[in-house]
Order: C-alpha cells, then sequence, then structure tokens
C-alpha cells in the first residue's frame, strides 16, 4: 500500500476530515486489500466517536397504492390499474400496518397516480403525526412532490 493511502487511512480512522482529493485517491483505491483497510479504519473512527453501542431504525415502507402512470423503470413494485396484483390502500389500512408495525419510522412513497392526490396524501401525514407523534416521517420522492406541484398547479417549494 502506498503512504499516501496509508496516511488518508490512518488520518480517516483518527477522525480527521478527508478532502475531496483525499477521497478520490481512496474511491481509486479499488483492491480487496484497500477496501478491508478502509472498512477497519471506518469501524476505528466509529467506534472512537460513538463507542461499541449499535443503534437502528425501524422503518416501516408503506406504498399507499402500486398503481404509477409513470411507466419508468426507477422502482420495481408498480403496476398499471387495473392489472393483477394493483391495490390502492385506505388511511385506515395505512394507520393500521403502522399500529401493528410500531416503527420508529415511516417512509411513504406512492407512485404518480389519481388515487393519492396532494391533499389525500397531505391528510395522510397529519393523521399519522396525530396518532404516532413520536414516529419520524419521511414522505414522497422527489418526482412525487413534482407530479403534485404539477397537479396543483403549485410550485414545488410550495407543496
Amino acid at each position: 500500500m502506498s503512504a499516501e493511502l496509508d496516511s488518508i487511512l490512518s488520518k480517516a480512522g483518527n477522525c480527521g476530515r478527508v478532502t475531496a482529493e483525499e477521497a478520490l485517491v481512496l474511491a481509486a483505491s479499488t483492491s480487496v486489500d484497500h477496501v478491508h483497510c478502509l472498512c477497519l479504519e471506518a469501524l476505528r473512527n466509529r467506534v472512537a466517536r460513538f463507542g461499541r453501542t449499535a443503534t437502528y431504525v425501524l422503518n416501516l415502507a408503506v406504498n399507499p397504492s402500486n398503481i404509477c402512470d409513470s411507466k419508468c423503470r426507477f422502482c420495481h413494485y408498480h403496476v398499471e390499474e387495473g392489472a393483477a396484483g394493483a391495490y390502492v390502500l385506505s388511511e385506515g389500512d395505512i394507520i393500521g400496518r403502522i399500529g401493528e408495525a410500531r416503527p420508529s419510522e415511516v417512509h411513504i412513497t406512492g407512485g404518480l397516480n389519481r388515487f393519492w392526490p396532494f391533499q389525500k396524501a397531505r391528510q395522510l401525514i397529519g393523521l399519522i403525526r396525530e396518532r404516532y407523534p413520536a414516529v419520524y416521517i419521511k414522505a414522497y420522492t422527489a418526482v412525487e412532490i413534482a407530479r403534485f406541484a404539477a397537479d396543483e398547479r403549485s410550485s414545488p417549494r410550495d407543496i
């Protein structure tokens, strides 16, 4: 291993900030040994900063519908309206799933469709917040926000 790479790895392992140039050096070092060393230094950094305790997030992915008008290849689950397996969940279904799973975080994405327009999607977030105030909510992709904005004749910033 080069002295430059050794120096960067040591810096990272000792909680030092890696520069953009140093990050490029690390990215160019793709041998199995170099990647292993990088992982060991990342672990050393994490233990130095946070100790040996690991935490996790219990995430519940909620897709209010798998029907999507976009026909893009972004998600793996979309179907066209009327297709076998197509579904639209109700607010009650979603609240029930959250109650059963008791997650610390809910991630909502639901495709581009007429079944979950902006006002309904917004009300869902309010309902989740009301029923489960401690749950962290991550909701809707940039594409969904843009669709809401177009449907509402508004800007994404206003959504």
